[in-house]
């Protein structure tokens, strides 16, 4: 069988350390105007900023190592590793941005964190 399992908040802890450098970002970047909304979902909800606030925070965000830093979530790994070992073909889907260096990032991390798959799909938009 074929499983397609998302990485972000699926097997990786993405949401909560990147509002802690949304936060950082903030306060160094974009003045520290703080939260408009904390539940909103999106960056521009969320804080006071424009589109290109939303750019720049991800723009750094890529090009530093926020995807190789982040914690696999508990028993992920052993969850994916298992399903692998059954037979199962692991594919993990991001939509994350699909350029060499993400991708590279990307595959390093679940290696690092001794995820079992066959491929990575970045969704193209």
């Amino acid at each position: 069988m074929r499983i397609g399992i998302d990485i972000d908040d699926t097997v990786a802890k993405t949401n909560d350390k990147l509002i802690a450098e949304a936060i950082k970002y903030d306060m160094e970047k974009v003045k520290g105007r703080g939260f408009k909304n904390k539940n909103a979902y999106s960056f521009m909800e969320m804080f006071y900023w424009s589109v290109l606030d939303v750019d720049g925070f991800l723009k750094e965000v890529r090009k530093g190592n926020f995807f190789l830093d982040v914690e696999p979530i508990e028993d992920s790994v052993e969850m994916v590793n298992k399903l692998f070992d059954e037979g199962n073909q692991i594919v993990f889907i991001t939509k994350r941005k699909n350029t060499f260096n993400t991708k590279m990032k990307t595959k390093k991390w679940l290696k690092k964190c001794g995820f079992k798959f066959n491929k990575v799909r970045f969704y193209v938009t």
